[in-house]
Formats: structure tokens, C-alpha cells, sequence
């Protein structure tokens, strides 16, 4: 695991935005895992400083550019926290599941 976190600088937005209005993260860093959100949270720099945090960018409206590092969530996966009998089953809001922030929403199964 590499010890630095890989921060781009000036990011468009764009891309993220409900709307594709343009905005630009003066810095982003993208977490894969549980260990590089630990990694963000950890560094000397970036771990008290204000964080926006940011999933697959739907249902976001920005009309500003964000000056607070932008954490892009990229954890990919689903896992079963918890087996329920009142839980429905076939839905992603079912309690006692966990979808991560990675994938659309939309695409996945």
C-alpha cells in the first residue's frame, strides 16, 4: 500500500453533477477501500481538514467549485451485515444490507 495519497489537483465536476453544470474540486482523492479512507483520515495534512464527500455524483446539484478536498468514493460491493426476518427481501433498503458508495445506483444488480 503506498504510503502518499495521490491528490489531483483541479478536477472538473462536470461529470458528477446532476445537471453537468461545471465545477472544479481544488483537490480529490479517490478511496477504493477501507484503507485508504483510513489513509485520508490518518494524514497529517488532509485529517482535520474540511472533506466533501462525494459517491457516484447523483442527485447533486453544485453551482460553486469546492474548495474542501473532495473524497470520491469509489468501495465498490455490497455485503450482508445482518440476516433480518423482517427485512424485504429483493430491496436495496432492506435492513441488514450494505450497498457501498461506488457503484450508479442505477447499474447495479
Amino acid at each position: 500500500m503506498p504510503t502518499t495519497l495521490p491528490i489531483e489537483r483541479d478536477v472538473s465536476l462536470r461529470g458528477y453533477n446532476s445537471f453537468g453544470l461545471p465545477a472544479v474540486a481544488r483537490r480529490l482523492v479517490r478511496v477504493a477501500s477501507d484503507a485508504d479512507v483510513r489513509r485520508v483520515v490518518d494524514h497529517p495534512e488532509f485529517g482535520r481538514a474540511p472533506k466533501f464527500i462525494l459517491g457516484g455524483g447523483s442527485n447533486i446539484v453544485l453551482t460553486h467549485d469546492v474548495e474542501s478536498l473532495v473524497v470520491k468514493i469509489e468501495v465498490r460491493g455490497r455485503r450482508l451485515v445482518q440476516e433480518r426476518a423482517d427485512a424485504r427481501p429483493g430491496t436495496t433498503s432492506s435492513p441488514g444490507r450494505c450497498s457501498r458508495a461506488g457503484p450508479g445506483w442505477r447499474t447495479s444488480p
